[in-house]
């Protein structure tokens, strides 16, 4: 009881610091210039119809998301890197093929392609042929890509247009959005709070209306925590699903790969289905075009870990995951309250889980392995004459210099660390079965201000434990809180390879709550 209340003050107190720093950056809510074209509140599901079917080009749609990104980029910086020319070139090359296929079914399969037409953004730290892949580095500033990784060469083949690329923390070792070479990321809602990360551009760009559909990464959270600031839909799917080649930076350690998953992001529940399923190694695995029968599913519902060090989750928060069991129950389903006492440990596992690997070092990943980063001497620098990396970066490179030492991994406390999160595996394998979700909070409360994440990052426990457990996780959206007027949502974890569940229940309760809303007022031609 005591280390719960000295933990607990200092939680209070840490989130209370955090706040009055952030007392600076005054709210600019509504800043967002309002959305006048009606394609740009439609789903890539309707709009790929449409195209098909001769109604729409994919040039106007191009065009359009063109000119919606120049509108709203000033305001978020989001998107980092651009190819609308290319973009604009190649979605009139489609519409001339397209034109050909409906006069001549047969002289072209064009019309089969299931993302046909449709405009893409890619998180940064994922090659686009011709764009930056730096991760925030400045020693990358200069580096094009050659050529597109697998993933985005299956977008590409799937009939898709890559506008740009989208912002990203330095090394994307943060859960806010902010690098020297192309600085901070603002959260649509209001721009002086962060995106989050580290899919942070993509997150902010999509609710922003600046992109329909994108890619984003994820080792701890990276989709989600955005999807949930900016109020969208996101999608960490099952380990060892979808290759990572071509993703920057790499996980330094094949026991590490199956913890860092590509996923889809973006506005329409609809849509992430059909993204994944262009994606994906292998559909089949999935059964993704079975039917999910959410009736015969049970849902278990956590509103708290109860780890007194995290902060505790807000009304809305609470509140919004209460509204969806109520929904639930009226309708007839399923529902089933649960706690998990190991996931008040869930940072900390995470934290073990990943650095129980011989692997090369951070200080040595943030410098491409040309020598190892000195984290003291670069902190000192960025507070007086000036470093070309980040305080946050300096500050993560000597703390993992603290665990990184094989004595450290000996520790009985690190051992028993390890030994929870194969017990937390094994108590998840017994609930979560071939009808199961579990319903949780994505993060405790609404994005912080800028600058305010560093005595907050225990938080990020509630996505990344989800990681090392391999689970498929889709946070929904579902509007703003009440006392906020923020984004509110929450996760919904599955057994693995049981992505459809938990794509199937998003699709469900978008219908129900309205999903994502916009951070703008429309003013429809």
């Amino acid at each position: 009881m005591a280390l719960n209340f000295f933990l607990r003050s200092a939680r209070v107190s840490f989130d209370l610091f955090m706040e009055t720093l952030g007392l600076v950056y005054l709210p600019q809510r509504k800043r967002l210039p309002p959305v006048t074209n009606p394609l740009l509140l439609q789903s890539a599901t309707e709009l790929v119809k449409k195209i098909k079917s001769g109604e729409l080009r994919s040039e106007t749609l191009v065009r359009a998301y063109i000119f919606r990104i120049k509108e709203v980029n000033g305001h978020i910086n989001a998107l980092v890197g651009d190819r609308f020319e290319s973009a604009i070139e190649e979605a009139k090359a489609l519409d001339d093929r397209i034109a050909r296929a409906l006069r001549n079914p047969s002289s072209d399969n064009v019309l089969e392609l299931p993302l046909l037409g449709i405009p893409f953004t890619i998180k940064e730290s994922i090659a686009v042929e011709g764009q930056p892949c730096t991760a925030g580095l400045y020693s990358r500033k200069d580096l094009r890509m050659d050529t597109d990784a697998p993933i985005v060469k299956k977008l590409r083949d799937a009939g898709a247009i890559i506008l740009g690329v989208t912002n990203i923390p330095e090394f994307l070792l943060w859960w806010d959005t902010n690098n020297r070479l192309y600085g901070r990321t603002n959260n649509p809602y209001d721009l002086s709070r962060i995106s989050g990360g580290s899919s942070g551009g993509e997150g902010a760009l999509i609710s922003a209306g600046g992109s329909l559909v994108g890619l984003g990464s994820d080792i701890g959270g990276s989709i989600r925590i955005p999807s949930f600031f900016c109020g969208i839909f996101g999608h960490k799917p099952s380990s060892n699903l979808i290759t990572a080649d071509g993703h920057f930076p790499y996980c330094g350690h094949p026991e590490r790969e199956k913890y860092m998953v590509i996923g889809p992001m973006c506005r329409y529940a609809v849509d992430m289905k059909l993204i994944f399923k262009q994606i994906v190694n292998d559909q089949t695995i999935l059964k993704l075009d079975e039917p999910v029968d959410l009736r015969q599913t049970k849902f278990y519902f956590l509103t708290s870990d109860n780890d007194p060090f995290k902060t505790s989750p807000s009304n809305d928060v609470i509140n919004g995951i209460k509204s969806v069991r109520n929904f639930l129950t009226e309708e007839g389903y399923t529902c089933i309250d649960i706690q998990l006492p190991l996931l008040r440990k869930s940072f900390f596992m995470w934290l073990t889980s990943i650095a129980d690997v011989d692997s090369p070092k951070l200080g040595a990943e943030v410098v491409e392995r040309n020598g190892e980063l000195n984290g003291w001497l670069e902190l000192v620098k960025s507070f007086t004459v000036g470093s070309k990396f980040r305080k946050i970066t300096c500050m993560n490179v000597i703390l993992e210099n603290m665990v990184h030492r094989k004595d450290t991994r000996d520790w009985k406390v690190f051992r028993d660390l390890i030994d929870n999160c194969q017990n937390l595996k094994r108590q998840l394998e017994s609930i979560l079965d071939d009808n199961s979700i579990l319903v949780l909070p994505t993060l405790p409360e609404k994005p912080p201000k800028h600058n305010g994440t560093f005595l907050r990052m225990n938080n990020c426990g509630y996505t990344a434990i989800f990681n090392i457990m391999e689970c498929p996780v889709t946070h929904c959206t579902i509007g703003l809180g009440k006392d906020s007027q923020m984004p509110v949502g929450f996760q919904m974890v599955a057994k693995r390879l049981n992505d459809r569940f938990t794509l199937a229940a998003a699709e469900l309760l978008s219908d129900k709550f309205g999903g994502w809303t916009p951070p703008f007022e429309t003013r429809l031609c």
